[in-house]
Formats: C-alpha cells, sequence, structure tokens
C-alpha cells in the first residue's frame, strides 16, 4: 500500500466454510455477469475499430423449454419495438425454442436493453442467450 499512503487499511479474515461472503456479497449476480459480458463485446468491437455511439441493427437470442413461453416473449419484444428474425425448435430438450430478434439500436448502451429482454426471457422460464452486430467503423 506504500502507494495509498492516505487511505487506511484494514485486514481481517474469519471462517466462512460455506462461502456465503463470497456468493452472496462478491460473486456477482447474473445481471451484473450479463453487463460485464456486455462491457467484453463492446470492448471487442472498440479493438475491431467499431464506433459503438452509433446505431445499428442488432441481434438477439433467447431460449425456452416450451412454445407457449416463447410465443409470450415474441409478443412482447414485438411491442418493444423489436422484429423477429427466426423463432423455430432448437433441438435441445432443455432450451426446446429459439427466438432471434433484432432492433436498431446502440451498442454503447447495449446494457438497458439486454437488462430488458433478459428479465422478460426469466419471467416466462427462458434464457436470454445474447446478442451481436456488425462492426461500424
Amino acid at each position: 500500500m506504500t502507494d495509498f499512503r492516505d487511505y487506511d487499511v484494514e485486514v481481517g479474515a474469519r471462517p466462512d466454510p460455506e462461502w456465503q461472503t463470497y456468493f452472496g456479497f462478491l460473486y456477482p449476480s447474473p445481471e451484473q455477469r450479463q453487463c460485464m459480458g456486455n462491457r467484453h463485446m463492446c470492448a471487442a468491437l472498440t479493438k475491431h475499430g467499431d464506433r459503438i455511439d452509433q446505431p445499428r441493427v442488432i441481434d438477439h437470442v433467447a431460449l425456452f423449454s416450451d412454445r407457449s413461453n416463447c410465443e409470450a416473449y415474441a409478443r412482447y419484444v414485438l411491442s418493444q419495438g423489436f422484429l423477429i428474425k427466426r423463432g423455430y425448435p432448437s433441438g435441445d430438450p432443455m432450451t426446446g425454442w429459439r427466438l432471434e430478434i433484432s432492433r436498431v439500436d446502440t451498442p454503447s448502451e447495449i446494457d438497458v436493453v439486454v437488462l430488458d429482454l433478459f428479465r422478460a426471457a426469466q419471467e416466462l422460464n427462458g434464457e436470454y442467450d445474447g446478442w451481436g452486430c456488425k462492426i461500424v467503423k
């Protein structure tokens, strides 16, 4: 801590065999992990010369175990201005239905978009499976 002489340092330790401090406090929530993935994706775009502040079509994928939840999600995303690209059986018994959607958005502001899609999928027992877009220079 020689570079941080103005800070008081406190160190402690205690047994935590259940890892409650780690999983209950330090470990990121599913939403936080999604935002971390978004930042990683934006960094990869930037590394390839992308201007992440420029709007463009962004594609998203969500997975559902049954058709009725997938259809309910489709109705929701349509109400939010998304276009449905494809919806079809995935061939996986755990995630039986796959929905591919898109909308014009800005990667630099993707967290708001993705968290809404993430939460809506969870409410319908589904899984938001990520996003992608073309590079804009």
